[in-house]
């Protein structure tokens, strides 16, 4: 699958009704990692302006545009843009390209946000284009906060005839899900073999089917030394700051990563 065809089925697949219903879904955070890498940076970028990517059906605009001076919100689905308005009709959200921004003035932004994965629904070509564009429209010494798939991590390891349980609060809810991934394996199984042959691999990373939406979504996948070195390559600070999903803890060089489906940067621009 080309560059075009991974981008095509990632658009197809968010703009399904049952796929924004899923969005819809989400907590306040996505996760205790996510709670504490902004936590990390709030005192930082409280008061001044902030770009949110990829804001989907709006669930960071609660969060973020508090602490800005001035936010503005994007996503390249008119449909994701459309419903966070609904919800936010007097935030400034527009549809656009997180691979450009031209429309953004340069050295602007205290912070970008880019959450919930948003920077692994591009190729690996185009995510660094994705790290340029966000360099360019931070302050000196502003901070990129995103969120990245693990390589080394459970998630890339899943597959349709694995059930896998993300940590239930009771043995109802870990039945609850468990029935849900049986009654969804047919579904599933179908969309993995149709898109499985669509990834890429290079070193240190992956393109490959991702689980959510009944594996509707082909992603990347990164090592964190990856991570690291191509932060550094686009101008940003060495040893970014980095928080596992799961638990909200830092990780370090040489860590552990097995068990951490994916991690929250915080990456400043130098």
């Amino acid at each position: 699958m080309t560059i075009a065809g991974q981008e095509s089925l990632n658009r197809a697949t968010w703009s399904k009704v049952s796929a924004q219903r899923d969005l819809l879904r989400g907590a306040e955070f996505t996760d205790p990692g996510e709670r504490a890498a902004l936590e990390h940076v709030v005192t930082h970028v409280r008061g001044r302006p902030i770009l949110d990517l990829g804001v989907g059906m709006g669930r960071t605009v609660p969060i973020l545009r508090p602490l800005a001076s001035e936010y503005r919100g994007v996503d390249f689905l008119r449909s994701m843009v459309e419903a966070s308005l609904r919800a936010y009709p007097d935030a400034s959200i527009a549809v656009g390209d997180a691979r450009s921004l031209a429309e953004y003035p340069a050295a602007h932004f205290a912070m970008v946000v880019f959450s919930y994965n948003g920077v692994d629904a591009v190729s690996a070509s185009d995510r660094r284009l994705v790290f340029r564009a966000v360099r360019r429209v931070l302050a000196p010494r502003g901070v990129f906060f995103f969120s990245t798939l693990n390589i080394d991590g459970p998630s890339f390891r899943e597959r349709p005839w694995k059930i896998r349980v993300w940590s239930p609060r009771s043995v109802l809810g870990y039945g609850r899900q468990a029935l849900r991934q049986l009654v969804g394996a047919p579904l599933d199984l179908v969309n993995w073999m149709k898109i499985r042959r669509g990834g890429d691999r290079g070193p240190g990373f992956a393109v490959a089917p991702l689980s959510a939406h009944h594996y509707g979504v082909l992603a990347h996948y990164t090592s964190l030394d990856r991570q690291r070195q191509e932060l550094d390559e686009e101008g940003f600070a060495a040893d970014p700051v980095v928080f596992d999903n799961a638990r909200g803890a830092r990780v370090g060089a040489g860590s552990d990563t097995r068990d951490v489906d994916w991690f929250h940067i915080v990456a400043t621009r130098t």
